[in-house]
């Protein structure tokens, strides 16, 4: 007599298509699942592909790369408009694609096949980018002079959005890892290990050195894609030269031309940093022009808490400002207003709060402007030690990770003041509604009460996490910068206490996105960690202690009472 029972469910490792199967419709599924044989066939296949035109590249740049840059630099916008179209016909119009199309399509539509791939897998590949100043050549220089394992993270990262809203899947084959990132040769790029065969395979795997094979194999795809298209720029860039001439091994090669930078006597600009990141080389971390932009918040932040202590007037106009700033200002569903509104209580809340946040935020800049010069000094240090096969110098990889969660905290805390302050501004106000307070707290909420603009959409993706993860905040911040260069309406909408907090947060939007690009460490900082945060909580909370006293000492004095900006 036989006895019923559950059946187990299918087992990962035994039978990988029959547990996808067996989960939820709302998890990523993949494409397909082929056999190690398969994969190999077609990673050598778009292997060889990329090297013929990363070789063919190459020597078109050795050869012609300063008449390609004069030619570009002569051509009006039209002219370059028709160079990109002849050599990626359809290419997308807009800045940021898939950010464009991502509403175009319910999920169920995007996993039954989007028709949107080419914007989710290339969208820094789009005529409102690639016409403006150096962009393209910054793309040719960098494609065509670094070998393509340099951009295999950086090329799956960007697309990132399609892989998280499920427009793109990827094929899925268990207990193999292929390797992208450090091989320079057509016959070890994009090489497959089984896990059984090498013991390092699965680590390799874990710490982003190698890669799941799917994932490897839309890397190559992505990247046979851009090369092509690279190539067919030069061609119709040179087109009254013979396509022998191009590449003629009897043309001796020229020395590189200077490399297209950043004027380093100018400020560094954010805009420009973040505008050719997608086309540059993404190893090569830029920690003294980010230490740069740091410094400046910092000092800012000083001169801000200096002049609230020595400027009576600054402190009142500041005063004046936080008050216009607030969830109190907003009423209602029945439109009442807050009940503490000007009122004294409203006035010691809003001084309080600004006086702590003053602190705070010299603190915050404080950190982490320590701590990236200090990466300054390690990135020097430790120069001859940084191997992509390898890890990183304990010491190194400890400051990176130290970074990344000062980051991390500083962002939540920037976001949470975003989260206040633009319902309630001025020119907002009237699109959000104030939710019923919870009895026995001071804490607020709001909620839109009409059809979100393109503005209030992208700032209210920065305080809803499902959404900051599908699009991640680097996104955002373009995306925000973008919009608010180009249209003057939406930027009219923005005050200027809102957009020095906006300002704050793209500053260390650009921070995790240079971290983000350090690959293939980088891959790993997330699973490294969890094994040190609560060594960085504990460094945190040490460094942060003197601003947590704060609100204690304040609350025994009365701040209102000492003249409020009602006042006169």
């Amino acid at each position: 007599m036989s006895s019923s029972h559950n059946p187990e469910p299918p087992s990962f490792w035994d039978n990988p298509q029959n547990f996808f199967g067996s989960v939820s419709d709302n998890l990523p599924q993949p494409s397909s699942f082929p056999s190690a044989t398969a994969v190999k066939r077609e990673a050598r296949a778009y292997s060889r592909d990329i090297f013929a035109s990363w070789e063919t590249l190459h020597a078109i740049l050795d050869r012609h790369e300063n008449l390609i840059r004069r030619r570009w630099s002569k051509k009006s916008q039209d002219q370059r408009k028709k160079v990109l179209l002849g050599a990626w016909p359809k290419m997308s119009l807009s800045h940021r694609p898939d950010y464009k199309v991502i509403g175009n399509e319910t999920v169920q539509e995007r996993r039954k096949g989007t028709k949107y791939r080419e914007a989710y897998l290339w969208p820094y590949i789009n005529i409102e980018d690639l016409v403006q100043g150096k962009a393209l050549l910054i793309f040719l220089n960098s494609r065509g002079r670094y070998l393509p394992e340099a951009f295999s993270n950086a090329d799956l990262e960007a697309a990132h959005l399609g892989i998280v809203s499920m427009a793109i899947s990827r094929p899925f084959l268990n207990e193999y890892t292929m390797l992208l990132h450090g091989q320079t040769t057509l016959h070890t790029y994009g090489k497959l290990l089984s896990w059984s065969d090498d013991d390092r395979a699965f680590d390799w795997m874990m710490s982003g050195i190698g890669k799941q094979p799917g994932e490897g194999l839309l890397i190559l795809e992505i990247q046979k894609r851009i090369l092509d298209f690279l190539v067919q720029c030069c061609r119709l860039l040179l087109a009254d030269l013979t396509q022998e001439s191009l590449t003629d091994e009897s043309i001796p090669p020229q020395p590189e031309p200077e490399p297209i930078v950043l004027d380093p006597t100018a400020w560094p600009s954010l805009a420009a940093m973040s505008m050719e990141a997608p086309y540059r080389v993404p190893a090569h971390l830029d920690f003294q022009r980010l230490r740069a932009i740091i410094a400046a918040n910092f000092s800012a932040a000083k001169d801000h808490l200096w002049a609230l202590r020595e400027d009576p007037g600054y402190f009142a106009n500041i005063a004046r400002d936080s008050s216009e700033h607030r969830m109190e200002v907003l009423r209602d569903d029945h439109g009442i207003q807050h009940p503490r509104l000007n009122k004294p209580i409203f006035w010691e809340y809003v001084l309080r709060h600004m006086v702590t946040g003053a602190y705070g935020s010299v603190l915050v800049w404080e950190g982490l402007h320590n701590q990236i010069t200090l990466l300054v000094a390690l990135k020097d240090k430790y120069a001859r030690s940084i191997i992509p096969m390898n890890s990183l110098p304990p010491e190194y990889m400890n400051a990176l990770l130290l970074f990344r969660y000062l980051l991390d905290r500083a962002i939540d805390l920037q976001i949470q003041e975003l989260v206040m302050i633009v319902p309630s501004s001025p020119s907002l106000r009237s699109h959000f509604v104030r939710e019923p307070q919870i009895p026995n707290s001071t804490k607020m909420s709001c909620r839109s009460k009409v059809k979100k603009s393109s503005l209030t959409y992208l700032l209210t993706l920065l305080w809803d996490k499902e959404q900051l993860f599908l699009h991640g905040l680097p996104n955002i911040m373009d995306d925000l910068d973008t919009l608010l260069r180009n249209d003057a309406t939406q930027k009219s909408l923005v005050s200027p206490f809102v957009a020095e907090s906006i300002s704050k947060l793209a500053v260390l939007a650009e921070s995790l996105r240079q971290l983000n690009l350090y690959q293939p460490w980088s891959s790993s900082m997330e699973f490294d960690d969890t094994a040190s945060r609560e060594e960085f909580k504990t460094f945190y909370n040490n460094a942060t202690s003197r601003y947590s006293k704060l609100p204690e000492a304040l609350t025994d004095v009365p701040l209102a009472d000492l003249g409020t900006p009602s006042h006169g």
